[in-house]
């Protein structure tokens, strides 16, 4: 039982932007990962991992706060795994590598997928397209990732920074 959170998911908030041939403008789209962002820090202070980051599971409210939601497959640090061993748990479109290679997770798994998020509401579209889920779960594990700025010129060369380095293919390279 949560709390009732009036609003939309940022999904649907993207889906909006992409009808109209419009991006998320940047600031709203900042005030968003800020936002994931906190909760993801207290998530993992506490020890938990989400594992399945993904705009359908961050909802804005009225008030226009992001709140991050469905901790539904979340993982406990150092507990029991309750999963079928090979089973891949998350959305693949917003997976990190090691999630799907190793079945392994960790904070920086969690910030990969919010890098994928950031890159989406940035440039209006998720980085890596293909014709199935696993595909593109492929593309994030081989394909370089499309610079930013390739997409949206006049995106702030910082900002591209953090987002490759959220999006680093192996997590020591990405932010803790």
């Amino acid at each position: 039982v949560m709390e009732l959170l009036e609003g939309d998911t940022l999904h649907r908030r993207l889906d909006d932007y992409r009808a109209r041939e419009e991006r998320m403008p940047l600031g709203e789209a900042l005030r968003v990962v800020l936002d994931v962002l906190g909760a993801l820090e207290y998530a993992h202070s506490e020890g938990m991992i989400h594992r399945d980051v993904k705009p359908a599971n961050i909802l804005l409210t009225r008030k226009g706060e992001a709140v991050l939601t469905d901790f539904g497959i979340a993982q406990i640090v150092g507990g029991t795994r309750h999963t079928v061993s090979g089973a891949l748990m998350g959305t693949l479109s917003y997976m990190a590598p090691e999630q799907a290679l190793e079945g392994h997770c960790d904070a920086r798994s969690d910030v990969y997928s919010l890098g994928i998020v950031l890159y989406e509401m940035l440039t209006g579209e998720p980085p890596f397209d293909a014709e199935t889920p696993l595909a593109v779960l492929m593309k994030h594990v081989n394909d370089p990732l499309p610079l930013p700025r390739t997409r949206v010129p006049d995106l702030p060369e910082p900002l591209e920074r953090i987002v490759l380095q959220a999006l680093a293919k192996r997590r020591q390279d990405r932010y803790e």
